[in-house]
């Protein structure tokens, strides 16, 4: 009987799991023979691979899609054999075969459950059936050897490492990341914890972060020279130490209590000593960030940033570039002593959500864009074609301001 109720359980988790609910740019990995698979339809979950020069992609694959502003991959890597991890937001780990194949497909189950009804009222026999909510991946980040992936919920403030080998291994579909669950309940205000009897795969524990009144909501998370970076819906940025020692966490705010929008939208890596995080507030649009002291040092408000959002960064493998994706235009920065200095701004002829880009070995970049790559320069120079349909034109924009790039679109023409 024990054996069936957690059947019924991992199966209810499995459902929950599979129907997503709303970039480390996390989108985009490039091939080791210079192909990129990308997120190349946020809306719809097309995965595809594209190499240099090609006009049609090798493979395309239907992921799970889901609203926001944010990508709907949560992270995407290549693995030392040629094998590409892709970690949903609020949905399935995959692995992906060079070729296009789903290898394994697993769903992390986190420890907070929601139910519908008060604590007086459950039926603890077949509490399943009062499950309004189970937690998702709100971030993912796969460490530089990948062989440990780091995961943090929607809800709650608990951070997992797991090994990738043992994930996949694990046995079923739905993996447990605790060992049991967070139960709340329909005015959120109790909550009771139960064991179960599944096997959780977490090692080295997991962390938690220092806040104790409420709810926390966390929607960004990355890993940075022995420092967890976990940015929340709250507008906040709490950084852990992976050597567990909670005198040294610290919790710093990028918006305003009373800002409407201030949701952080994506954290990466900039070189050894320094992170970056996207925010939701246009007053505050980019933060980087000292990793020895945590603080600030430069940041990014409307002025001089995005005229819409700014959704991801994509930090280039030297530290010294970080581009910039937005809902209107694409902008690179130069990391010069801790500050960010706009090198170039893109706009393409016709605005979209840009989500989708990533950081090529020469120290380049390349960005999805409707129907192509476009390959960005380093250096701020002007945006060239790398695959996809061909542009017959590639054009400055009519500006006095000379750092404005513009790239023609000959499709749309």
């Amino acid at each position: 009987m024990k054996y069936m109720r957690w059947v019924v359980v991992c199966s209810l988790v499995s459902i929950l799991f599979g129907v997503p609910s709303s970039l480390q740019a996390g989108s985009a990995v490039v091939m080791r023979n210079g192909g990129v698979v990308a997120l190349v339809d946020n809306q719809k979950g097309h995965l595809q691979l594209w190499k240099p020069g090609e006009e049609e992609p090798e493979w395309t694959l239907q992921i799970k899609p889901e609203s926001g502003f944010q990508s709907k991959i949560a992270a995407m890597a290549l693995r030392s054999d040629e094998e590409i991890l892709v970690v949903e937001r609020r949905g399935r780990v995959l692995t992906i075969s060079s070729d296009g194949r789903v290898l394994s497909q697993k769903i992390p189950a986190y420890e907070y459950v929601q139910l519908s009804v008060e604590f007086q009222d459950v039926d603890w026999s077949q509490w399943e059936n009062h499950v309004e909510k189970v937690a998702g991946t709100a971030g993912a980040f796969l460490a530089e050897d990948d062989t440990q992936l780091y995961l943090v919920a929607d809800v709650g403030e608990r951070i997992s490492k797991v090994s990738v080998d043992e994930m996949l291994r694990y046995p079923g579909n739905t993996v447990f990341l605790s060992d049991g669950f967070y139960f709340m309940f329909k005015d959120k205000n109790s909550a009771f914890w139960k064991k179960h009897e599944g096997r959780s795969i977490a090692i080295n524990g997991a962390w938690n972060g220092t806040w104790t009144e409420g709810l926390h909501y966390p929607s960004a998370l990355a890993v940075c020279n022995g420092w967890l970076i976990v940015g929340y819906e709250e507008g906040t940025v709490n950084f852990i130490p992976e050597a567990i020692d909670p005198t040294k966490e610290k919790l710093r705010r990028v918006s305003k209590q009373d800002a409407k929008d201030r949701s952080i939208l994506d954290a990466g890596c900039l070189g050894p000593n320094l992170a970056y995080t996207i925010s939701e507030d246009a007053s505050n649009q980019i933060q980087i960030w000292d990793l020895k002291t945590a603080a600030a040092v430069s940041w990014v408000n409307s002025s001089i940033g995005h005229p819409g959002l700014a959704l991801a960064g994509i930090a280039a493998k030297s530290g010294m570039q970080l581009l910039s994706l937005g809902d209107f235009d694409v902008r690179l920065w130069s990391i010069e002593n801790k500050k960010m200095k706009l090198l170039s701004r893109y706009y393409p002829k016709t605005p979209k959500l840009m989500l989708t880009g990533a950081a090529l070995l020469s120290g380049d970049f390349v960005v999805w864009y409707g129907t192509r790559f476009w390959k960005i320069p380093h250096d701020g120079g002007p945006a060239t074609y790398y695959a996809g349909k061909r542009v017959e034109t590639m054009k400055e924009c009519d500006s006095t301001i000379t750092e404005i790039k513009c790239w023609s679109d000959a499709t749309s023409q």
